[in-house]
């Protein structure tokens, strides 16, 4: 009996976890509660794993190329050997040179996408132009990089012995057929060769044929015949397009967890101001419950006695005011008081605003920038906020006009505000 308790219960218990977590994933959730795992995941990839793919392949870019300008034209690997710390310092000050590439289009494109989500004046196309710029130059040097990775990694093994081959018997071809052409010219007589030097031109001719069956039997020994070097310059290719697709592949998921880390920030913000509104409005209603209804019940409750005699239902009112009866008036009407004021909107960011595209605004026009300053001017006065031109370069802010007053902006070389 126990036994089947001890089921029973454990049964209930796995149930009774089934449902809750089921109820919690079918229950509304907020934008941060749906999503707010995929930060730390956009975050990790794009500082830990894109951005170290892009420097490793650009810094194979740049150090190639400084071991080119300071005259060292030999192989990767083979620069590491006998030329004491200056690679090492080539290779660290490689890598500092492209992590301000990459710290670069960090920091432009997080501010970029943040002025986007703002709505500024111009929307971030300025650090979106930074951004590309060095994202561009990315991209370049890490499909240089991946050429060059991929010529390093064809050339380590199979590639430096047919070179060797190729530096042990070519030369002695070229030799050979040499030969064989300098003593067919000396030979020649009306454009042939006389009996007596034919043996001697086909000595000649079978040494060529025997250099080159060596050559040939060498490579196949050491398997790097003529398919393989095929196959090699097959492959080089298709390693540089595949190293150089993925960089593009790796810039593109970069700039997307960039973006999506501020457009998370925005959008939790907006929700949060959408549910502080809605606190306040639902404070604002209880409050008006609370203060007003219960007081103006007992005025409700009294006789029909304000400004004139007591009468009953059944009598016709006198209308003699008595000094009792108003005296009584203004001693037992409650006195309704007014609800706290509750400021809903925060201004601070149209403050800041106004503060700051004025002076841009004087400087330089644009659609754009006068479409904000005229909203924001318009929010402000709406909310009792006077905003008061004191140069070209300076505005003051102060609460000192009624609430929801109208106000026309306009630009004719200056900017202009009239409140109405």
């Amino acid at each position: 009996m126990s036994k089947l308790n001890l089921k029973n219960d454990l049964y209930n218990r796995k149930k009774e976890k089934y449902i809750k977590e089921a109820t919690n994933e079918l229950s509304v959730k907020s934008f941060y509660d749906k999503h707010i795992k995929t930060i730390l995941f956009s975050n990790i990839f794009a500082t830990y794993v894109f951005s170290p793919i892009s420097v490793l392949f650009g810094c194979i870019a740049v150090y190639s190329t400084a071991l080119n300008t300071i005259g060292l034209n030999v192989s990767l690997l083979d620069s590491l050997k006998n030329n004491g710390s200056l690679p090492y310092l080539l290779i660290i000050l490689s890598i500092l040179f492209l992590a301000f590439f990459e710290l670069g289009k960090h920091h432009f494109y997080n501010q970029g996408f943040t002025e986007y989500y703002r709505k500024t004046d111009d929307f971030g196309s300025l650090e979106f132009i930074f951004a590309t710029t060095l994202q561009i130059f990315s991209i370049l040097l890490s499909f240089y990089g991946g050429y060059l990775a991929a010529n390093e990694i064809a050339g380590t093994q199979k590639t430096q012995v047919l070179s060797s081959i190729n530096a042990e018997y070519l030369p002695l071809i070229e030799q050979a057929k040499t030969d064989k052409i300098d003593f067919k010219s000396a030979k020649l007589w009306r454009g042939k060769i006389s009996d007596e030097h034919t043996p001697e031109l086909n000595r000649l001719q079978s040494e060529v044929d025997n250099i080159q069956t060596q050559y040939l039997n060498a490579k196949i020994e050491a398997g790097v015949g003529d398919g393989f070097v095929k196959a090699t310059q097959v492959g080089t290719k298709k390693m540089i397009f595949i190293l150089g697709g993925s960089q593009i592949a790796i810039e593109l998921f970069l700039t997307f967890c960039l973006w999506w880390v501020v457009f998370f920030k925005s959008k939790v913000v907006h929700e949060s101001n959408v549910d502080t509104k809605d606190s306040f409005s639902s404070l604002s209603d209880s409050v008006l419950d609370d203060v007003m209804i219960p007081d103006l019940l007992p005025v409700m409750e009294q006789k029909k006695q304000i400004g004139y005699k007591t009468y009953d239902d059944t009598h016709t009112p006198t209308h003699t005011p008595t000094y009792e009866a108003t005296k009584k008036h203004k001693s037992d009407v409650p006195i309704v008081t007014q609800p706290p004021q509750v400021e809903i909107i925060d201004l601070d960011a149209q403050k800041k605003r106004v503060r700051a595209y004025v002076p841009r605004i004087n400087k330089r026009y644009t659609q754009n920038l006068f479409d904000t300053l005229q909203d924001d001017i318009e929010v402000l006065a709406s909310n009792g906020y006077k905003v008061t031109l004191k140069n070209a370069k300076k505005v003051s802010i102060l609460k000192s006009l009624p609430y929801r007053s109208k106000v026309n902006v306009s630009y004719d070389g200056k900017l202009n505000i009239n409140y109405v």
